[in-house]
């Protein structure tokens, strides 16, 4: 028997890889889920390009069998309004497995993002996510890892079109980017309430070429980080919580360092707050 979930509504579902939503297949396998911001969680390090999100999706869930469950996903047009003509939509296809076996759990997702004839990056995307997780009862330790190729998004960084000086026009042709990202995290019980830490890493490249003067274009980024962060209940509604980061990142266009908000630079942030659901 399958459970199955769709469909032709307006309803918004979000992509296995998504992080967020009833079908996410790799959530809970960092430290700070998609969560704390963009320096101190992982959510801009791992959110490949137009899989938040969709519409007009079909979902498929085996029943758990062994510990192992099985994941389908397709999305006739992920973004909005749906043409008569397949190749002019934006679709989304996805398969997932997920096995939990007392303290340990793992998740996997391959999905791919087939883009619009009419976009300039028009090459269809692939993504492998995947992610563990091993309660050892004083701590639980995680561990992600994601592979993209031809994405419009990776890393915290977005396709070609993003890092061209203003004034050349836009992108002609695109191949999108491809690279990498990875993040061990640990949290534990302490003192009462919950410590947390992570490092991770994002390395990437990207090319095109410029409307105007037909000049090919290349990028080349990395990013490491650390993060740490403490929760500590004050009931079962309430929380405080601290949290520390460090990001680095360095981006190259044609082989030349270019220094900026999200391209060569280093950022450093805290935060410190109360907590309430109501």
């Amino acid at each position: 028997m399958f459970r199955a979930t769709s469909v032709r509504f307006p309803w918004v579902v979000s992509a296995l890889s998504a992080g967020v939503g009833s079908y996410n297949v790799v959530n809970g396998y960092t430290a700070f889920g998609t969560g704390w911001g963009d320096t101190v969680g992982a959510k801009s390090l791992f959110n490949l390009g137009d899989r938040d999100r969709m519409d007009n999706t079909v979902t498929y869930v085996t029943p758990k069998f062994g510990g192992l469950t099985a994941y389908a996903q397709y999305s006739f047009n992920a973004n909005g309004a749906e043409d008569a003509q397949s190749s002019l939509n934006k679709r989304y296809a996805g398969l997932g497995l997920k096995y939990d076996l007392g303290a340990f759990s793992t998740g996997l997702v391959v999905d791919t993002v087939m883009n619009k004839g009419t976009d300039a990056n028009s090459e269809d995307s692939l993504g492998v996510s995947w992610g563990a997780s091993y309660d050892f009862g004083v701590a639980k330790v995680l561990g992600f890892a994601q592979y993209g190729q031809n994405e419009n998004k990776l890393g915290g960084f977005v396709g070609a079109d993003a890092w061209i000086s203003a004034g050349e026009g836009t992108v002609k042709a695109e191949e999108g980017m491809k690279g990498y990202a990875v993040a061990l995290g640990v949290a534990a019980p302490v003192f009462g309430g919950t410590a947390f830490a992570q490092v991770n890493y994002v390395d990437g490249e990207s090319e095109g070429v410029i409307n105007m003067t037909s000049q090919e274009r290349t990028a080349e980024f990395d990013r490491w980080g650390l993060a740490a962060a403490y929760e500590y209940p004050l009931s079962k509604r309430t929380y405080l919580y601290a949290a520390a980061s460090y990001v680095d990142r360095t981006y190259k266009e044609n082989g030349k360092e270019v220094s900026g908000s999200k391209k060569t630079d280093t950022v450093r942030a805290a935060m410190l707050g109360i907590c309430h659901s109501f």
